[in-house]
């Protein structure tokens, strides 16, 4: 049976022993499965949809609208971990881009774009600074204090680098990391 294991790999940027490795097998049995000398059997299915954050369906159908892992919210910790993490559910998205996650708005600040309780889908992909500007993005910025990471979900703004809030309430303030280290993980689309 053809299924589109191979294509959601390479979405992912993953080689065959990268997934072998972390569903328990080797490269030659991800090769049976993607050219369908290997039967995707339940316990295979269910491996797979773990490690490659998608759903059953995305990998045998061809429709359109994809299921997009959910995987916390913003703002929120490092996404680092979230990203490598079992989702915590999907929602219906219709894109072709290969590298999409969802996030839950948690708060006000960007109330204009996606009030609290929304999700959003981030392109985790579209990261280089100098073609975001003036672009929702999400965001993590060090805390200086304790040397984690801390999401936030913002307007990126340069010259100089800044994350502005886009909100309908009063009382949000521009985030200026200045000499703290920042690294944008993606674009809200």
């Amino acid at each position: 049976m053809e299924n589109n294991l191979k294509r959601l790999r390479v979405e992912r940027g993953l080689t065959q022993d990268v997934l072998a490795d972390r569903i328990g097998t080797n490269a030659g049995q991800i090769h049976k499965l993607e050219s369908g000398h290997r039967r995707l059997s339940d316990v295979w299915i269910s491996k797979l949809v773990t490690a490659l954050h998608c759903t059953p369906a995305e990998l045998f159908g061809d429709s359109g609208t994809r299921n997009i892992p959910i995987i916390g919210e913003v703002p929120g910790g490092d996404l680092s971990i979230a990203l490598n993490s079992p989702p915590d559910g999907f929602i219906q998205f219709s894109s072709a881009r290969a590298n999409l996650r969802a996030l839950r708005v948690k708060g006000n600040s960007m109330s204009r774009l996606a009030p609290d309780g929304m999700y959003v889908v981030v392109d985790f992909s579209d990261t280089d600074p100098t073609r975001l500007h003036n672009q929702p993005v999400i965001v993590c910025i060090e805390n200086p204090a304790t040397g984690d990471h801390e999401c936030s979900f913002k307007i990126y703004k340069r010259n100089p680098d800044r994350f502005e809030p886009f909100s309908i309430e009063a009382g949000y303030e521009a985030i200026f990391p200045a000499a703290r280290e920042w690294k944008i993980y993606g674009r809200v689309i």
